[in-house]
Order: structure tokens, then C-alpha cells, then sequence
């Protein structure tokens, strides 16, 4: 279906065809116009302000200079090349996406998925178990047991710059009475003493090792001459 319109960069009538997949109308009689009315948009001030102090992705950028959103983040890169403005490498732009666009976790989803085992993993030894609303949840939606445990035993949140410390030292035993909170400054002193004290044990069972060696060489020796006594007695 087509149907006349004003072009609105030059001002000429021109027919324009309606999509069939969005029923919108075009709006500019040729390419160099809608590249003409690109470039009025895309003053180097304005792409600053959005993509370095505002930290929007190209994306966002051109969704908010009303680009068309297919090619609108090409279009954008283009410009801040133009413009001699630094382009984020790959992983920062991926990690700026990751920022203006938060992982949304479904339960349900989660629950009707093959592979769901009730929301709890481990991982090295800790248990993290799922809890996307929790304060402390990762990207995942996971929250360290121990932390889970400590804090439905005291009735309250971990206070910020706190972790959980395992007394015997296995961090798959939740318990209550093996968790205690610590400063993180004070949790890397103890951390640094017991690996202090694992290092001095380590080398007294070398040390007991060794002399289990020669003891055992020297009951050899002495067995042997037993058994010769023993032999020239007969």
C-alpha cells in the first residue's frame, strides 16, 4: 500500500509504501536525506554527553537520538570514529550492557527447566543456592550458603564489609555453630595465620616422615642381624 507524504529533511512530496511487518510509513524520499537528518542529530557534544557521560551503549545512544534501531548502533560508531571519540573495546562494552541491562531472573522458568536440581549448586567446595532477590545475589541469582545460614540463625542481614568464616575450615559445613562473622580485614589475618600454621604443620609431618624412613632402615638392619645370631646359634 503507498501513500503521500512530506519528507522531512528536504520538504518534497513523495510516495511512501507501508511496511507490512510494522504498518509504519517511510519518511524520507531518499537515503541521503535520511543521512542528511542523521547528521543533524549527531553533533559531537550530544554523542559525549550519551555515550561517555551518560555510559549509554551505542544501542542506547541511538535509541536516543531516534535512529532507526537496525543499523542506529552502526550509525553511532561510525560518528564517534568521525569525531575522534574513544570507542569502548568489546569487553567494556559488554560490561556497560550487563550494567544498563540487569539479568532479570523468571523462577518459573528456573523451576520447569530439565536440568533444575532445586536451586543449589557448589562450587569449589561452597554451596551457593538461589536467591535472586537477596541483597547479596550475584549476576546469577545465587547466594553463598554460608552467608544464607549465618543470617537465618542471627535473624538479620550480613553487615556490609563482613564475611563468613568455617571455624573447622570445610566450607560445605553450614552450620550454625562453625560460622562466625568477621571484618574482611580481620578475616585475611586469620586466613594469613592459619596458612601460617598449615605450612609449619606441613613441614613437621616431612620431618616425621623422614625419620620414619631411617628408623624403618634401621630395624631392617637390626632384624638382620638377629636372624644371622639366630642362624650361627643353631
Amino acid at each position: 500500500m503507498r501513500q503521500s507524504r512530506i519528507c522531512q529533511t528536504c520538504g518534497k512530496e513523495f510516495i511512501a509504501i507501508i511496511r507490512e511487518k510494522t504498518g509504519n510509513l517511510g519518511k524520507f524520499c531518499s537515503h541521503s536525506c535520511y543521512v542528511a537528518s542523521i547528521r543533524t542529530k549527531l553533533s559531537p557534544i550530544l554523542l559525549h554527553e550519551l555515550y561517555i557521560v551518560q555510559n549509554l551503549s551505542c544501542r542506547q545512544t541511538a535509541l536516543k537520538l531516534g535512529l532507526q534501531q537496525h543499523n542506529g548502533s552502526e550509525v553511532v560508531r561510525k560518528a564517534l570514529k568521525e569525531y575522534d571519540i574513544p570507542v569502548r573495546s568489546a569487553g567494556k562494552a559488554i560490561s556497560v550492557r550487563m550494567h544498563n541491562y540487569p539479568f532479570k531472573i523468571n523462577p518459573r522458568l528456573l523451576e520447569a527447566h530439565p536440568m533444575w536440581k532445586g536451586g543449589k549448586i557448589n562450587r569449589k567446595g561452597y554451596t551457593a543456592i538461589m536467591r535472586p532477590d537477596h541483597p547479596r545475589a550475584n549476576k546469577s541469582g545465587y547466594v553463598a550458603g554460608h552467608v544464607l545460614a549465618w543470617e537465618e540463625a542471627h535473624g538479620k542481614y550480613l553487615p556490609d564489609g563482613y564475611v563468613i568464616h568455617h571455624l573447622n575450615g570445610i566450607p560445605s559445613d553450614n552450620r550454625p555453630e562453625n560460622l562466625v562473622a568477621l571484618p574482611d580485614k580481620k578475616h585475611k589475618h586469620v586466613l594469613k595465620a592459619k596458612g601460617d600454621r598449615i605450612r609449619s604443620l606441613e613441614q613437621r609431618v616431612t620431618q616425621l616422615e623422614a625419620e620414619v624412613v631411617l628408623l624403618r632402615v634401621s630395624l631392617e638392619k637390626n632384624q638382620g642381624i638377629f636372624y644371622l645370631e639366630e642362624y650361627h646359634g643353631k
